[in-house]
């Protein structure tokens, strides 16, 4: 049960659902040096070996136990999706606060920059851009914060311009209110519950994007994330023609989809904080 603003609210089967899912991942990612039977790098026996008691998941192409790099992945793409999470919504804040606020030309010109950005096409531009700047992990970080700006940036923007007419703001701007001090007390607190469902939903999304981008071959080599887990598996020719595909593509898999399930869960659970019409 969550209180917010004197009043409970409830998180339900699905709330507490995602909240174990959730916890079961950080904890792995927390607790991946004591987990994780051998290092994230280390050749532990020979490649392909199927599924045992000393190999859970068996082997890789390189003799890399599948078990301890699923252990391992979960930090780096749970890092990966917290990261550009808050970039994404920060930068998403900033923008639709000064769009809403300020309105005008102002409010007209970065919406129609925000309809141009949501207009490109997602894909080619992440290939040009990871191709030109390089596909380390600060890099994939920063491409996909920047692309959730103008989306995020856009729903603040809708939430401000509908608090700047209420009469006790204006009120506050009339009594010498400075741009910052109603930005900080007023609007901020009031848009809050809407950043921190945002965040939680643009976590989930982060890790799926970095999983789509590893999965065409764009994501940082050197990184053992889920997503090039992933893309190593299907990239080796004879996956599919073993039983290798059961143990090295599938886990892989289940594990992005339970996280994104896990944070669209959530999101969902805390929208009555966005919006108390939602409340059951």
């Amino acid at each position: 049960m969550i209180k917010y603003k004197g009043q409970e609210i409830k998180l339900g089967a699905m709330g507490w659902t995602a909240i174990i899912i959730l916890a079961f991942f950080l904890f792995l990612a927390f607790a991946a040096e004591i987990l994780a039977p051998y290092g994230a790098n280390e050749q532990v026996d020979a490649s392909f070996l199927v599924p045992s008691g000393q190999y859970l998941l068996g082997t890789d192409d390189l003799g890399h136990d599948i078990f301890s790099l699923l252990i391992w992945g979960s930090r780096i793409s749970l890092l990966i999706g917290i990261c550009a999470a808050l970039l994404g919504v920060s930068g998403g804040v900033i923008y639709g606060m000064i769009a809403g606020y300020w309105g005008g030309r102002v409010d007209r010109f970065l919406m129609r920059g925000s309809d141009i950005f949501q207009s490109l096409p997602n894909i080619p531009l992440f290939i040009l851009i990871a191709a030109y700047a390089g596909s380390s992990l600060r890099n994939i970080v920063l491409i996909i914060s920047v692309f959730a700006v103008p989306r995020i940036g856009r729903i603040i923007r809708g939430q401000v311009v509908s608090l700047k007419h209420n009469a006790y703001i204006q009120a506050a701007g009339m009594f010498g209110g400075s741009s910052f001090y109603l930005m900080k007390r007023h609007f901020f607190p009031e848009i809050l519950p809407l950043v921190f469902t945002a965040l939680i939903n643009m976590v989930g999304r982060a890790i799926l994007m970095e999983s789509g981008l590893a999965f065409l071959g764009i994501g940082d080599p050197t990184s053992k994330s889920w997503g090039m887990i992933l893309h190593y598996a299907l990239e080796y020719p004879s996956t599919y023609l073993t039983s290798a595909w059961t143990w090295w593509v599938m886990p892989p898999s289940l594990c992005i989809a339970l996280v994104c399930i896990g944070f669209a869960l959530l999101g969902l659970a805390l929208e009555d904080l966005a919006d108390p019409r939602l409340k059951n």
